[in-house]
């Protein structure tokens, strides 16, 4: 994935379309681009569920973590960690300061360290904007731009996806969803009795 990164500064005004006399868009997408589109759109469908699944174990750690291993004080009344970093953080917490929890203290943070890592590709394409329906003819990618926020300021990124980027990134959350199930009943089997 190619980036590029700017402030934004002020406000840019949309595009509009220019229309041929004959009233229809020069520039309108042809059977092929609307199958390259369904791709990519089948492509970012996969990367949702799998990282739905893979957060869903993440918060069964944070019950657990919460509710049976003796870390419901460490959420310091502010209710459960809703969003990733929160709930990492939650997590190592509890991993470095409850004793019940040593033995998963190494396979827990690889698969925090991972899934941290993946977020960020992940964040890109789901908060990202396509910027053109058209992939690029040569490298088969398609352009994003992701509004993000430093402080007070907007931030932009401007990135490609190619369908290579997304042979590399599924096998990540393939794993990740793998790994972090199995890491769940391992969980559960010490903290909740096993599965019957």
């Amino acid at each position: 994935m190619s980036r590029s990164k700017a402030r934004i500064r002020s406000r840019s005004s949309p595009r509009s379309l220019t229309l041929n006399p004959s009233g229809k868009n020069s520039d309108e997408p042809t059977d092929e681009d609307m199958g390259n589109f369904s791709y990519l759109c089948q492509c970012i469908g996969f990367v949702v569920v799998h990282w739905t699944l893979t957060e869903q174990q993440l918060d069964n750690w944070v019950n657990v973590c919460a509710n049976n291993a003796g870390g419901k004080l460490f959420l310091e009344g502010k209710g459960v960690p809703q969003a990733l970093k929160r709930k990492a953080t939650f997590i190592k917490r509890c991993l470095r300061e409850l004793p019940d929890l040593s033995a998963f203290r190494d396979e827990c943070a690889g698969l925090l360290s991972r899934m941290l890592s993946a977020s960020n590709r992940r964040h890109d394409l789901i908060h990202g904007a396509i910027t053109e329906l058209k992939p690029d003819p040569v490298s088969g990618a398609f352009k994003f731009r992701r509004i993000g926020y430093v402080g007070d300021d907007h931030t932009l990124t401007e990135f490609t996806v190619t369908p290579n980027d997304f042979r590399v990134f599924a096998p990540v959350l393939t794993d990740l969803v793998t790994d972090s199930i199995a890491f769940s009943q391992k969980l559960g089997d010490k903290f909740l009795g096993p599965l019957e």
